[in-house]
């Protein structure tokens, strides 16, 4: 499991959690959201042939789903 899209992309990794509004990872509650999403990213192995492309900020930021 890769933790951010860009490792997840050199690695090709199967399962990984996109962080990029990561605003609100603090403290206790930062770790739970991080365990939470990393229990969602394992549920779903990435495709990477087949991810979509989602426009974010003006970047081109693929996601899964």
């Amino acid at each position: 499991m890769a933790i951010g899209y860009d490792g997840a992309f050199l690695l090709k990794a199967r399962y990984f959690v996109d962080v990029f509004n990561d605003e609100s990872f603090y403290g206790f509650h930062g770790i739970r959201k991080l365990m939470k999403l990393m229990g969602e990213a394992v549920a779903r192995a990435a495709d990477w042939g087949d991810l979509k492309v989602n426009r974010d900020e003006g970047s081109e930021r693929p996601w899964n789903g």
